[in-house]
């Protein structure tokens, strides 16, 4: 009796089973790659703050903060509260 493989089988693939298992394992490889990117790239877009740097006049400061405020980036209120600290008096607190 010739002997058996691993628990009974005999494990004699041949050469066209690693085609497919090949394939399949390039696909499983080529999707974890695209998951961890996407997953990067999706928690660090738009993450990077924007400091701009103080480099004198106020009308510069003043356009910074029209501008982040016309993108919507803060309300009408932090607007104002901020343009009253630019200009040297600071915002009435509630």
């Amino acid at each position: 009796m010739a002997m058996m493989g691993f628990y009974g089988y005999d494990h004699d693939h041949s050469a066209w089973m690693a085609i497919p298992m090949g394939i399949t394992m390039l696909i499983v490889l080529g999707l974890v790659v695209w998951a961890v990117v996407a997953i990067v790239r999706a928690t660090t877009s738009g993450k990077q703050a924007h400091v701009p740097r103080a480099t004198g006049g106020g009308e510069e400061a003043d356009a910074i903060l029209a501008g982040r405020f016309a993108r919507g980036e803060m309300t009408a209120e932090e607007f104002t509260a901020a343009r009253l600290v630019l200009h040297g008096s600071a915002p009435p607190r509630v």
